[in-house]
Parts: C-alpha cells; sequence; structure tokens
C-alpha cells in the first residue's frame, strides 16, 4: 500500500518483492512510502554531502564528476605545494638532483599535508569502488605505485550503478544507518 508523505530523507528499502524494482524506487524515493512492515525497513541517507564528506570520509558513493573534482582538488594542493618549494630553493640549486625527502625536509607541515593528501585520495577511491559497486577494500591498489595511476584513472571511467547499492542510494550520497 502506497501513501502519499512528507519527503523526510528517507528512503524505503524493500526486501525480497521483485514486484517494486529500483527504478520505481529511485523515482519515488521522496513522495511515497511503501508500507509493509514485513519486506522494508526505513533508512536514512544523506542526499546532499559536503564537501568535508567528499575529501574526508571514506563513506558512501561518489560519481565520476565529484570523484575527478576532489582528484582535480587534492592535484592543486600538490602542484602549490611544489612550487612554494621551488620557489624556496636558492636560484643555483641543482633540480635533478633533488628527490622527496628533501622536499619533505624543507617544511615540517608538508608531511602532514602529504599524509592528509594520501587519505583524500584513499577517500575517493573508497567511494568511488563503492559507487561503482566494488567492496571499497580494492582501494588498497592505489598503494601499488605503478597500478596506482591506472586505478585512480580508470575509476573516473566506469559509469555508476543506477540503481541503490548496500553504500548508499544513489551517487553522491550515503546512508546513515538504521533509524
Amino acid at each position: 500500500m502506497l501513501k502519499h508523505r512528507r519527503p523526510d530523507r528517507t528512503v524505503m528499502q524493500r526486501g525480497l518483492d521483485p514486484a517494486w524494482g529500483s527504478d520505481y524506487l529511485l523515482s519515488h524515493v521522496s513522495n511515497f512510502t511503501f508500507q509493509d512492515p514485513m519486506s522494508v525497513q526505513r533508512v536514512s541517507y544523506n542526499p546532499t554531502p559536503g564537501l568535508f564528506w567528499l575529501v574526508v570520509s571514506p563513506i558512501g558513493r561518489v560519481s565520476r564528476e565529484a570523484y575527478w573534482l576532489g582528484f582535480l582538488l587534492v592535484w592543486l594542493v600538490i602542484g602549490l605545494s611544489v612550487n612554494m618549494w621551488l620557489n624556496s630553493l636558492p636560484p643555483d640549486e641543482d633540480l635533478v638532483a633533488l628527490d622527496i625527502t628533501h622536499f619533505m625536509a624543507s617544511n615540517a607541515l608538508f608531511p602532514i599535508l602529504f599524509l592528509v593528501l594520501q587519505w583524500t585520495a584513499l577517500a575517493l577511491v573508497i567511494k568511488r569502488c563503492q559507487d561503482i559497486g566494488f567492496p571499497g577494500l580494492a582501494a588498497i591498489l592505489i598503494f601499488i605505485p605503478v597500478v596506482s595511476l591506472v586505478v585512480i584513472i580508470g575509476l573516473g571511467f566506469f559509469p555508476s550503478q543506477n540503481k541503490p547499492n548496500r553504500y548508499g542510494p544513489f551517487p553522491n550520497s550515503y546512508f546513515r544507518g538504521k533509524s
């Protein structure tokens, strides 16, 4: 039985009833509630998470657009910090002889920045894996040096699942848990 209700940012997840497809769920999620206590459970979700969720939280799903914008932000911060470092070097410094240890030792905040950016990249990859239906554990592939670039670029081209999955009702959202 369907009843019209006020939208309250909740989605009704159906049990094993094949009569109610996920396309119906996505198109009517904010207007109707399927009321059958034996086959559904109420689950709240966040349909509009913010920037903090995008760069910090590994929970939920992220679309291709938000994924690429998140990595653009990461790469811009890396570029700015490398530019800052290069501008702080003396003009007669041999750039070929420099490596990552010189970069990290040049400013006490660079190692912290590096860890924050690594976490951000990991969170983006986890959410992207979850959006296309892979488990978030597949994100450990970004710790393999040559494979990481292929994984990061490849995940940006896989389409999102068009149906709710266990990580969120749709891209750029996440379930909050049972209520």
